[in-house]
């Protein structure tokens, strides 16, 4: 729930690992250089702040998000196949064999929906090898005679949660299903039914689950590369280039033209995600800027939107009003929160690649796109701020809510904003088994954070920190545990909701 339910929103994070026909660097070294000491690497950077913050915001707010660079930032990944004999996959119930080919060529296995009680489930066991949160993926090949509600469960360290899938659509490449907490040495599954809205008139596809971001250690499925070896870096540092195509684009048979370099592979793969799905999408890139290494000239935000320059591609509808709406919300965010004469550098237009393949022959896969340029990776004061979490958070909320206007303004709609996160979070033992959480509600008018009233709280539990409890929702600020252990380990966190979506956490 939120008020970006029913939004699809593409994230590009930048530059990453690419191979520059020697060896393996990144697209931009470190800035500043001498005489500036502590610089920051802008491939790095970016693809942390969009992972740790702009796809949490997004996501908070109800949207669909789809980056075109990893975002899960662990290193370690399991994949389990159907095709792998004792590899972790089984089945009850009737399944079929596909003549079609799945995930890496081979083939899938595939059943007829039922309501009411499932006749068939699809089983993919796994194990991790650290405690932590990885992103879990579904492979499947999509098609228009597919359930449109798969039913997916993950069990993971904090219980089991269910999502339900569109097979219909985003398929053929690594669907994500959500992010949750794994221990080491347990065992996990995903579990896929054959219960749907539609029984008898569609099927419900079992294929691969991914766990986990992984490392960049093999070249296989890389078709556009003539780099010898892998750079065996984690995938969430990798250009887009590489990504997208483990994430199933083949660059050899699309576009037809045969254009395909890092910088349009961001653009072309948002195109190929949403191409047929009818989405109401949007494409955010977020970059930050430089001129020569070292400078003290110049520092600020700046955003472009695609010039119209070639003569063949137009501007995609809508873009210059999200670049309006989302570039006023950064430099009043900025300086309201962070430095009150923080430099506006300008709306701008420019023949980026980035932009221009935005435009495609059908229209319906168009979408308006914005390229932002935070702040100067070469001027230090600019580089002191991008190195700052808070002020990558700041930018990051700015860009969800200046989508969230850009929505407004288009529809002529009042969306709710999220609010901030519950403040003075406190846990005290009562004795008798009982544990009292209570909280403040969070401001609402803090400048640069101005956010919309909580309707509600979530709280969340945990014995370890790893597997967190469903979450109770709560109407007050006060919360009253029952029947904990003695010398139990208890880890809270508490979130604030309304129809905005919902908050980030407290620590």
């Amino acid at each position: 729930a939120g008020a970006l339910k029913g939004k699809t929103i593409y994230i590009s994070a930048g530059h990453g690992w690419l191979w520059n026909g020697y060896n393996w660097r990144t697209q931009r070294p470190p800035y500043p250089t001498a005489p500036y000491v502590g610089p920051i690497i802008e491939d790095h950077n970016n693809a942390e702040a969009v992972n740790q913050y702009l796809i949490r915001y997004l996501q908070n707010a109800g949207a669909t998000v789809i980056p075109v660079r990893e975002r899960d930032m662990n290193p370690a990944a399991v994949i389990v196949d159907n095709d792998t004999p004792g590899g972790g996959y089984t089945e009850t119930g009737t399944w079929a064999t596909s003549t079609l080919t799945g995930y890496l060529g081979t083939a899938y296995r595939y059943t007829t929906t039922v309501t009411g009680t499932a006749t068939a489930t699809a089983t993919w066991t796994f194990g991790v090898p650290a405690d932590g949160e990885y992103a879990v993926y579904a492979w499947y090949r999509q098609g228009t005679n597919r359930a449109p509600d798969a039913r997916y469960t993950v069990h993971h360290a904090g219980g089991a949660t269910e999502v339900v899938v569109d097979q219909r659509v985003h398929g053929n490449t690594w669907h994500y299903l959500g992010t949750f907490g794994f221990r080491a040495g347990q065992v996990a599954t995903v579990t896929l039914s054959n219960l749907s809205t539609v029984a008898g008139r569609a099927v419900v596809i079992a294929d691969a689950i991914r766990v986990g971001g992984g490392v960049f250690s093999s070249l296989t499925g890389i078709y556009t590369t003539t780099a010898p070896y892998a750079p065996n870096k984690p995938w969430w540092e990798v250009a887009a280039y590489y990504y997208v195509q483990r994430m199933g684009l083949n660059p050899s048979g699309w576009p037809s033209y045969g254009y395909f370099n890092d910088v349009v592979a961001r653009p072309m793969y948002a195109r190929w995600e949403h191409a047929g799905t009818g989405e109401d999408a949007l494409y955010i890139s977020w970059h930050s800027n430089g001129i020569n290494g070292y400078q003290t000239t110049v520092r600020g935000t700046v955003s472009y939107i695609y010039n119209g320059e070639w003569i063949t591609r137009s501007v995609t509808p809508g873009s210059a009003e999200l670049q309006d709406a989302v570039h006023t919300e950064i430099i009043r965010t900025l300086r309201a929160a962070w430095d009150p004469t923080w430099p506006d550098l300008g709306k701008r237009a420019l023949n980026l690649g980035e932009l221009r393949e935005l435009w495609d022959p059908d229209p319906t896969v168009q979408m308006p796109g914005v390229l932002i340029e935070v702040a100067f990776h070469d001027h230090p004061t600019d580089t002191d701020a991008l190195k700052e979490p808070k002020f990558n958070q700041l930018v990051a909320r700015a860009v969800y809510r200046g989508i969230v206007r850009y929505f407004e303004q288009r529809d002529g709609v009042d969306l709710p904003l999220l609010p901030e996160p519950p403040t003075h979070l406190a846990v005290q033992s009562l004795g008798d088994g009982r544990v009292r959480i209570s909280w403040r509600p969070p401001a609402t008018d803090t400048p640069g954070l101005e956010s919309d009233p909580p309707t509600g709280y979530r709280v969340y539990t945990s014995t370890d920190g790893v597997g967190w409890s469903a979450a109770a929702l709560v109407p007050t600020t006060v919360y009253t545990l029952t029947d904990v252990p003695a010398g139990q380990l208890l880890f809270v966190r508490v979130t604030a909701v309304n129809d905005g979506g919902e908050s980030f956490p407290t620590e």
